[in-house]
């Protein structure tokens, strides 16, 4: 799952999303009157920090089978 942050304008992130959204539900907030830095903000979110540590990686026997 994947939750994006992003100030506006969006119309390629928007597109992105799409894209996400088939492969697993990710969360989407614009932050409108933002350029960049939006962690002020995104800090602050409900939920932010329980769904970051809830996020796990999967484990690879070895490094052949992560596809990097």
């Amino acid at each position: 799952m994947a939750w994006v942050l992003y100030p506006v304008p969006t119309e390629i992130l928007q597109e992105l999303y799409s894209c996400m959204n088939i492969a697993g539900l990710p969360i989407y907030t614009e932050y409108p009157g933002f350029k960049h830095n939006i962690w002020s903000k995104a800090y602050n979110e409900p939920g932010l920090f329980e769904w970051l540590f809830e996020q796990r990686r999967r484990a690879y026997k070895n490094a052949k089978d992560n596809n990097l």
